[in-house]
């Protein structure tokens, strides 16, 4: 899978397997986005309050919102299949462990 933000507010997904693609429309400038190792979840800051939505890659349905940061999320990775780590603008960093 390939996934891409944009400033025009759309979380763009690609499935090479199947060759589809899908746009999610978002709520605000899509800075920062990250696929799990298992394909299995995706992750994007979506909004002015700088939460991450947490979605499934295959129903699209937001399984975990991630509030806590102060600045503009442009970082985020997964350590694993179930460990997050964002980073702001403002240098703050947080560790997301999602259940």
């Amino acid at each position: 899978m390939i996934i891409a933000g944009s400033r025009d507010k759309k979380l763009s997904i690609y499935n090479l397997d199947s060759f589809s693609h899908k746009i999610i429309e978002g709520e605000f400038f899509v800075y920062a986005v990250a696929i799990s190792p298992d394909n299995r979840l995706i992750v994007y800051g979506d909004n002015e309050k700088y939460n991450l939505k947490v979605i499934d890659s295959k129903a699209f349905e937001k399984k975990f919102l991630l509030k806590g940061h102060k600045n503009i999320v442009n970082k985020i990775i997964f350590l694993n299949n179930k460990v997050v780590i964002s980073g702001s603008e403002s240098g703050e960093i947080k560790k997301w462990r999602l259940k």
